[in-house]
């Protein structure tokens, strides 16, 4: 196994051990909501809930705020990153990353061409959610005709592994680390 390899991979894992804890579930925003709601319909049915059923609502409630709070601003400071223009591969921890070997391939999902900011952060959602599926990453770079794309794509060490999955996925070139540099999968 190369050098290189290892240390990437040791430095990938030594940043995703510190990652920012995942998102609350739907599920867990229901409860809460509902809690809410049972709450504000008590009170407006004139049966006054009492005040530790509200307490606990909103202490819930807040709980989930706060949680949340360092996986939003992870989000949206990719999301800031991804609408800069700029073209980079980011981590799923929001760092802008760069190897020294292995192959990029796009696909795992259709890419976003030129989103609102909304769209951009909705798909960095999604791939939080696949981010558990592989060595994953987000990308951002401008096609020929200036327009700015955003993709989810997998790191893959082998390049034939790396060009027989751009061909699965359609995709016509992969980006070659070693050479910081695009390649056509005809021409691998």
């Amino acid at each position: 196994m190369p050098a290189d390899y290892r240390r990437d991979v040791q430095y990938e894992r030594s940043r995703t051990s510190r990652a920012n804890p995942p998102l609350p579930l739907a599920t867990d925003l229901l409860d809460v909501l509902e809690d809410l709601h049972d709450v504000a319909q008590d009170n407006l049915d004139g049966s006054c809930a009492s005040f530790e059923r509200l307490d606990k609502a909103v202490g819930r409630a807040n709980d989930l705020i706060n949680a949340a709070g360092p996986a939003l601003a992870t989000i949206h400071a990719l999301a800031d990153a991804l609408s800069s223009g700029k073209d980079g591969t980011w981590n799923m921890d929001g760092a802008l990353v760069s190897f020294d070997s292995g192959y990029q391939v796009g696909g795992v999902v259709p890419p976003l061409t030129n989103p609102t900011f909304g769209e951009t952060v909705a798909f960095i959602e999604r791939a939080l959610q696949l981010r558990d599926t592989g060595d994953l990453y987000l990308g951002a770079w401008t096609d020929p005709q200036g327009q700015l794309v955003i993709d989810i794509s997998e790191r893959i060490f082998s390049r034939v592994a790396a060009r027989l999955t751009a061909f699965n996925r359609g995709e016509t070139a992969v980006w070659n680390w070693h050479t910081k540099d695009s390649l056509l999968t005809e021409a691998m």
